[in-house]
């Protein structure tokens, strides 16, 4: 299973090439961890794994950074705020025009945004490298604004963790046992763009701010409401309009009547963007100041599209026509903006967002809200061995050994067996060698003795990565250089670098671990459910895993009393606008496909089958249920929900549907009793 001879980074693959010895791992297990590798989100304590083959530099490469594609020259510096007003430094996207420096000195444009998010749930900030001037040269491969999970060129996705690979309640199967602070060190940010928009005879609410200045959304930085309501829009009523527009009245919206956006109630604003219809707003009803308060990011917006349409006809007077595809779609969309100020005409063309045109006003809030690794998330680590999280505890009351490691994660034991992936046990082996070869390092360097120091640490990277020990060795020929190695180890860890080409094998590194650098071990203390300490039977090893989150939160709530119905009487597909219209997602959850519908009637019959199919397609049924449990003596006693002698089964709209065009054909079905 394990050579002498070298692996050949290049057939191992590019997937493949972040873990330490890939051939200690099942291929199924090797392809998993590739495909792990891209569900993992940033997170906020992300950090080096301290044993690494050196792929993460090349991986660093192709993330989500902004990079300056060709050799260029700034041109133009337009940046975009969400309001004018004094004092607001909120930069929410940079745009830099550049002329690229080849033949035609085309004009391109980089786009610069404060955030990101190409997930459904998670993104992230990013973080610009440098300040733009006009005329700087940006040469080709140049990072501006790159990714929280990139720390000094490297790729870092996830976090050294002290582990301990045990028996215990709470690791049966997937599960796995964590500190508070591992779950704090690998949270993560959710970002959500929600819209609303503002037509005739409509009007947003009052829902913060204060009387002398209020306001319809939280401000950029702003914390949401404790009830979850983000923003929200009241239809005009004339009849009741003196009442519904009153100040107290347009402070104090209601889930049932009104339109209202509820978000996470941690959420912050990371962006605003209003666009208004310049064309003519008919919207007479709104009460008074409200359009003012759009106003103010309204006008913002539209400086920052001006600014570039303004370039643009500073770039037409010059002759400078030759825009890439790029600069020609964001310039086309500052035109639609306000077609008048380049066409010198009315535009019959109106903005578009989709299938929806721009009504008097369009607001766009951007939140920000925690997600953090509770109960139910999964993490992995980085040989295919994911895990769901089953217990968070106070770090305190987490497992410690008799040197003061104290554990972070707590994962099964025989999970390598059962999943084929050695390596796990090697980095963990490795990592405790590590760490105490650090230890005893800097105790000879305290005694005064740097040159048995340096011996000793290099004798255990000669005796398992001697490529890496060459590379230090050279790059630290006199004993100055030594020196400053060995005190830098008072700051921060060892880091061993374990190429994919090293020419040991994993079997025979863990020998002479074992056999010269065994790492410490002892019984662990561990916490009673009452607060009491006793100490562990067995021994163990507490030593580093490097531990990636996915993207997997298990925290997403769905509550529905009853379905809606679409117009053929089935249940309604919900819409993308309407999944922030209540504080829970009110969805229906599919409950029996095709192979869970043939498990419960050879189980328990296909009554219930039959049942659960007819109340959620048949909606008289549906009505009929809905009527009996609000006039129900006892709601949690109800003789009869249904009485199938006034609706009897094999009438829901499903059937009724197939039934409809099997007739077309000339077939008809009958049932019969066995």
């Amino acid at each position: 299973m394990y050579s002498k001879a070298p692996m050949n980074a290049e057939l191992v693959g590019s997937t493949t090439e972040y873990m330490l010895y890939p051939d200690g791992s099942s291929g199924a297990r090797v392809q998993m961890q590739g495909a792990h590798f891209q569900q993992s989100p940033p997170i906020v304590g992300n950090e080096p794994p301290l044993t690494f083959t050196g792929a993460g530099f090349e991986y660093a490469k192709y993330t989500f950074n902004i990079v300056a594609e060709e050799t260029c020259r700034i041109e133009r510096i337009i940046e975009r705020r969400a309001t004018n007003q004094f004092g607001d430094n909120n930069v929410l996207e940079t745009i830099l025009f550049v002329s690229i420096i080849a033949d035609q000195n085309p004009i391109d444009v980089i786009v610069i945004p404060k955030y990101v998010s190409h997930h459904q749930y998670f993104g992230y900030e990013l973080k610009q490298t440098m300040t733009f001037r006009k005329g700087q040269i940006l040469k080709k491969g140049t990072v501006l604004a790159e990714v929280p999970n990139v720390i000094n060129n490297e790729w870092c996705p996830g976090v050294n963790a002290n582990a301990i690979l045990a028996s215990s309640q709470n690791v049966i199967e997937d599960a796995v046992w964590i500190s508070q602070e591992l779950a704090d060190k690998m949270s993560s940010w959710g970002y959500k763009k929600h819209v609303m928009s503002i037509g005739p005879n409509e009007y947003p609410l009052i829902t913060y701010g204060t009387p002398e200045h209020p306001a319809i959304h939280p401000p950029i930085g702003g914390k949401v409401r404790d009830d979850g309501i983000l923003m929200a829009k009241r239809k005009y009523d004339e009849l009741l309009c003196a009442i519904e527009m009153s100040t107290g009245a347009l402070r104090e919206p209601d889930g049932h009547f009104d339109d209202c956006i509820f978000v996470n109630p941690k959420s912050e604003v990371v962006d605003i963007r209003v666009y208004r219809d310049e064309a003519g707003r008919k919207n007479l009803q709104t009460p008074e100041g409200m359009q003012q308060i759009c106003d103010v990011y309204a006008d913002a917006l539209n400086f920052y599209y001006e600014n570039i349409r303004r370039y643009y006809l500073e770039l037409k007077r010059e002759k400078k026509t030759n825009l890439t595809a790029k600069c020609r779609q964001l310039i086309e969309e500052s035109i639609m903006m306000n077609p008048e100020m380049v066409l010198h005409k009315e535009s019959p063309r109106k903005k578009q967002f989709g299938y929806e045109p721009l009504e008097d006003y369009r607001i766009e809030v951007t939140v920000r809200y925690p997600i953090p690794l509770a109960e139910a998330g999964k993490i992995t680590d980085c040989f295919g061995g994911k895990g769901v999280v089953g217990i968070v505890v106070p770090t305190e009351d987490m497992p410690i050994d008799a040197y003061g490691n104290r554990v972070h994660i707590v994962m099964s034991d025989n999970a390598m067996l059962r999943r084929t992936n050695w390596n796990r046990g090697f980095e963990h082996l490795y990592n405790a060698a590590r760490r105490d070869v650090q230890i005893r390092t800097l105790e000879l360097a305290d005694a005064g003795d740097y040159e048995a120091a340096w011996n000793y640490l290099m004798g255990f990277l000669e005796a398992t990565t001697p490529l890496y020990a060459e590379d230090v060795a050279r790059t630290h020929l006199g004993s100055v250089e030594r020196n400053e190695y060995i005190d830098e180890l008072r700051r921060t860890q060892l880091r061993v670098n374990i190429p994919i080409d090293t020419p040991l094998g994993m079997k025979e590194v863990e020998e002479a671990i074992k056999e010269k650098y065994p790492p410490r071990q002892s019984p662990l203390m561990m916490t009673r459910p009452d607060g009491s300490k006793v100490p562990t039977v067995e021994e163990f090893i507490v030593g580093e895993l490097y531990i990636i989150r996915l993207d997997k939160t298990g925290r997403d709530m769905s509550a529905i009393g009853a379905g809606r119905f679409q117009h053929f009487g089935t249940i309604a597909k919900q819409h993308a606008r309407d999944r922030a219209r209540r504080p829970l997602r009110e969805h229906p959850i599919k409950f029996i496909g095709e192979s869970e519908a043939r498990h419960l009637k050879a189980f328990v019959g296909r009554d219930l089958v039959e049942e659960v199919h007819d109340r959620s397609n048949n909606p008289i049924v549906a009505d009929e249920v809905i009527l009996n449990t609000l006039t129900a003596e006892h709601v949690m006693n109800i003789p009869c929900l249904v009485d199938r002698k006034r609706f009897p089964l094999g009438n829901n709209r499903s059937m009724a549907i197939q039934r409809h065009v099997d007739e077309c054909d000339g077939v008809g079905f009958t049932t019969r009793e066995d």
